[in-house]
C-alpha cells in the first residue's frame, strides 16, 4: 500500500512539474505600434510585478531620458460581482495631465465603445487567454481573437518599446476563470 501511495505521489509531482514547465514554454511575441508617435526616449527600466487579491494594484512612474517623471504605468484588477471575483488585470500607460491611454493602436478608443479590434486588448490579462488555447479554441470569446496569456507583448511608443509577459499565474476558480495571482516581467527599452 505504501508503494502504491509513493508511486501516486511521485506521478502527481511529475505531472505538476510538467504542467508548470509546459505553462511557460512556447511563447511568442505579439507586437503593436501605439498611436503615440514621436522621438521621446525613457530611462530604461525592468520590473517584476507580483499581484494577488491582497495586493491587486501596481503603479509606478517611468522617467524620461532627462530624469523627470514622464509616464505612469498602472496595473489594475477587473472584478466580477465582488472583490473575490478577480477575473482580469489591465495594464495602462499614460502621459501627462490628459491621461490618454498609450497601449492602444488608436488614440480615441475607450473602454466602453463597441468597435474594438483585438489589438486594443493587448494590455488585458485574463484566464480565458490561457484555457481557451489549451482547449483548442484560438478564436477567443465569441470568435474574437486574443493574445494568449503567456505570450510576450511588445508595444512601440514614440522611440521606445514597452515589453511585458506573464511568467506565472495561479487559478483560484477554474470554472469561473478567476485568478489567484499573476507575476509579470516588464521592461522599457529605447529603440537605438
Amino acid at each position: 500500500m505504501k508503494k502504491i501511495s509513493s508511486i501516486i505521489i511521485v506521478t502527481l509531482i511529475l505531472f505538476t512539474n510538467t504542467l508548470a514547465w509546459s505553462k511557460l514554454e512556447d511563447k511568442r511575441i505579439f507586437h503593436i505600434n501605439s498611436w503615440k508617435k514621436g522621438k521621446s526616449k525613457i530611462q530604461e527600466t525592468k520590473l517584476l510585478i507580483e499581484l494577488n487579491n491582497k495586493t491587486p494594484k501596481f503603479k509606478t512612474k517611468i522617467k524620461g531620458i532627462d530624469g523627470k517623471d514622464k509616464y505612469e504605468l498602472k496595473v489594475v484588477p477587473k472584478y466580477g460581482k465582488t472583490k473575490n471575483e478577480l477575473f482580469a488585470w489591465k495594464l495602462s500607460l499614460t502621459q501627462g495631465i490628459f491621461n490618454k491611454e498609450l497601449l492602444r493602436v488608436s488614440e480615441y478608443k475607450d473602454e466602453y465603445q463597441d468597435y474594438f479590434d483585438y489589438h486594443d486588448y493587448i494590455a488585458d490579462l485574463a484566464l480565458y487567454q490561457y484555457f481557451d488555447i489549451i482547449e483548442g479554441d484560438s478564436g477567443g470569446t465569441e470568435g474574437f481573437p486574443f493574445v494568449p496569456l503567456l505570450d510576450k507583448r511588445s508595444i512601440t511608443i514614440e522611440s521606445f518599446d514597452f515589453n511585458f509577459q506573464v511568467i506565472d499565474f495561479g487559478v483560484k476558480d477554474r470554472e469561473n476563470l478567476l485568478f489567484d495571482f499573476v507575476k509579470i516581467e516588464a521592461s522599457f527599452v529605447n529603440k537605438h
